[in-house]
């Protein structure tokens, strides 16, 4: 008992400033640890379930970026993204006559990849299920003219997409 008692005197006599001091160094001390154990990366990027394309991992500097692949069966409607985004590229969706559609990116600093799912149309609406996420990403367009407005459910908005206007393009995708 009288050795806890000893313990709380001397801790007591330090100032707040010392204290203070103390905590900071045993913080920084453990932000140090931390950072050598994760070997300079505490975030790896991750986008669409999939790795970077091509890129060198240590010098962070991206590879060639793969053109977006033709769209098969040609003719199928394809509806780009003119509204501003934060994502750097592009963003399309493609819908195919089985129901089902891609929302498609092409970035510089990832290259291609795509979200699928399915779709049902009612009247000038279209509602999406993604296929990532268990189906828990879902989506709703509005069909204006040659526009489609798309509003993404909280989930998706909580994982970065960003509700947009996407205009018909040709339907006709050039190959690279």
């Amino acid at each position: 008992m009288g050795t806890t008692n000893r313990r709380s005197t001397e801790y007591a006599r330090f100032t707040p400033a010392v204290k203070r001091d103390m905590v900071c160094r045993i913080a920084l001390a453990s932000l140090l640890v931390t950072l050598a154990a994760c070997g300079g990366s505490l975030v790896e990027p991750f986008v669409g379930g999939k790795a970077p394309v091509g890129g060198d991992a240590a010098g962070g500097q991206p590879g060639p970026t793969p053109a977006a692949p033709p769209v098969s069966p040609a003719g199928a409607p394809i509806f780009l993204r003119v509204s501003p985004s934060d994502i750097p590229g592009t963003q399309r969706y493609v819908f195919y006559d089985d129901a089902s559609f891609g929302l498609q990116y092409e970035r510089p600093d990832w290259g291609f990849f795509e979200y699928r799912g399915r779709y049902g149309r009612n009247g000038e609406g279209v509602s999406f299920s993604f296929d990532a996420n268990n189906g828990a990403w879902t989506a709703t367009g509005t069909f204006r003219g040659d526009s489609l407005i798309v509003k993404y459910n909280d989930m998706m908005l909580w994982d970065d997409f960003e509700d947009g206007v996407y205009v018909l393009t040709s339907s006709v995708v050039a190959t690279p």
